[in-house]
């Protein structure tokens, strides 16, 4: 399979006709593309997970749980 490499100022390069090393790095590009795509999906799912938890959580938030300010806080946002 021939893969194109495409620069920031559009020029389009042949993987195949670079050395080795080229070649491997070009690899490594791929690959961490395709696990940061992979890991921004997950993120994702978590985030909504989250969500719909300190939802749920403040549904069960009651009058007589409310206390003074103590500065401490859990960052849910």
């Amino acid at each position: 399979m021939q893969y194109t490499y495409k620069t920031d100022d559009g020029t389009s390069y042949d993987v195949s006709l670079l050395g080795e090393q080229g070649q491997g790095l070009f690899q490594l590009i791929q690959h961490s593309v395709i696990k940061i795509k992979e890991l921004n999906k997950q993120i994702q799912v978590m985030q909504a997970g989250a969500t719909h938890i300190k939802a749920l959580f403040e549904a069960e938030l009651t009058d007589e749980a409310i206390v003074e300010d103590s500065g401490e806080e859990l960052e849910t946002n």
